[in-house]
């Protein structure tokens, strides 16, 4: 009875691994095309593709990542490196 509990457990913890990995590839590529690609492309007719080419305020997000990395994400994990180094 535990074992079958225990490949639930497995099989569910798999299942959203791949979500969130498909989840992360989406958004990524999104950015991606929002940020870089989509100045370059020609209109084309669809509001949401359109916007995002229009948009001068996209790239910011790309931007305002780096301040956060900087100052709180990078010291965190250099910080673990060192606690679980020593």
């Amino acid at each position: 009875e535990e074992d079958d509990e225990t490949k639930e457990n497995i099989v569910t913890t798999v299942f959203v691994g791949y979500v969130v990995l498909v989840c992360t590839f989406l958004f990524w590529t999104l950015g991606i095309y929002w940020v870089l690609i989509s100045k370059f492309m020609p209109d084309t007719d669809y509001l949401i593709l359109d916007a995002m080419k229009y948009d001068d305020y996209g790239f910011m997000s790309l931007v305002s990542t780096i301040i956060p990395i900087l100052l709180l994400i990078y010291p965190n994990w250099y910080a673990m490196k060192m606690f679980r180094h020593f």
